[in-house]
């Protein structure tokens, strides 16, 4: 199997954009509470600091509130994997035998 590049979002980076897109628009997080349907200041604080990230549905919102792709926001770097069933990081293989034992 060849090794390809497959996206992974980097949490604290992300959560970062997300702050900066949102005072970059001068928008409060109280605003954004509103706006997405009175989640609680708390879990905007949480995403912008990269300790977890938006659900998708909150993620598309945040795009609309603020004008913004849902890429855009999203900071990734692409990692090498290889692929079977699922992707598993190259990193992870500890031996080239390794890819045999999996089947």
């Amino acid at each position: 199997m060849q090794p390809y590049l497959f996206p992974v979002i980097q949490g604290e980076k992300t959560g970062k954009r997300l702050k900066e897109i949102r005072k970059e628009r001068k928008i409060r997080v109280s605003s954004v509470c509103d706006f997405m349907g009175g989640i609680s200041e708390r879990a905007v604080y949480k995403w912008e600091c990269g300790a977890c990230l938006p659900s998708l549905d909150n993620l598309l919102a945040l795009s609309h509130l603020y004008h913004v792709p849902m890429e855009d926001m999203l900071v990734y770097e692409e990692t090498e994997m290889v692929s079977f069933l699922f992707p598993l990081p190259v990193k992870h293989l500890r031996w080239q035998n390794d890819l045999h034992h999996l089947f």
